[in-house]
């Protein structure tokens, strides 16, 4: 009997060992997982800000030379473009797009240009054709994901608007339209080229897009979104 309990205290004492090398091995992985982090983040930050300063000045290189070409062409010409991009393709095919992005901005009246949108719209929901006609307007005044009013829209709505002949909508969409302040938002470089059967093959300027190298394998990550 005494033989058993010693036994059963033994038992006890080699899965309290287990448990404390099973947290030991735990805490020593851990421990490894934040110390790699710590090697091999820095490292590949540093790499990546190198890559976006080099991005940069490539940027730069890009509209400097390009300031030569079009003063030439402005006086080849004889006319000074005023717009957002200029394109530029050689014989051979190959294109680069140099130019600005704009946002759609809006000054403080726009809202009550809104409202009054709203208001006439209401005025004419009278049967389902028209409940139909007004709810279809009333979409494409919808702001997007990110909260902005689309100029594209606004356009469609006084389209609508002039279609109707709708004199107090035609002057509420005016409103919008007056208040339309638009905004420069970026610099921007695309660049294209001539794949096999002349296909146009554009350029990845950004690490998100670049694809990786043909034989490298990616099978580590699980890239289906739950």
């Amino acid at each position: 009997m005494k033989t058993e309990k010693q036994t059963a205290a033994q038992r006890v004492e080699e899965l309290k060992k287990q448990l404390k090398e099973a947290e030991a091995a735990t805490k020593n992985n851990r421990l490894a997982y934040k110390e790699l982090v710590n090697e091999t983040v820095p490292s590949l930050v540093t790499d990546l800000i190198q890559i976006s300063n080099s991005m940069s000045e490539m940027k730069a290189t890009i509209f400097n030379s390009f300031k030569d070409i079009m003063l030439l062409k402005a006086e080849a010409f004889g006319v000074t473009e005023d717009q957002a991009t200029h394109t530029f393709t050689s014989s051979c095919g190959k294109t680069i797009i140099i130019g600005f992005r704009t946002i759609d901005g809006w000054d403080d009246t726009h809202s009550a240009g809104v409202a009054k949108v709203n208001r006439e719209l209401e005025k004419m929901a009278q049967d389902e054709n028209s409940t139909r006609l007004v709810k279809m307007i009333q979409k494409l005044l919808k702001r997007d994901d990110k909260g902005n009013l689309k100029l594209s829209r606004v356009i469609e709505v006084r389209k609508n608007a002039e279609e109707l002949g709708n004199a107090e909508l035609i002057d509420a969409v005016n409103i919008i339209m007056e208040a339309h302040r638009p905004m420069q938002s970026s610099w921007f470089v695309e660049c294209y080229y001539k794949g096999e059967n002349g296909a146009k093959i554009s350029v990845p300027l950004s690490i998100s897009s670049v694809d990786f190298p043909a034989d490298y394998t990616f099978d580590f990550f699980n890239s289906n979104p739950q």
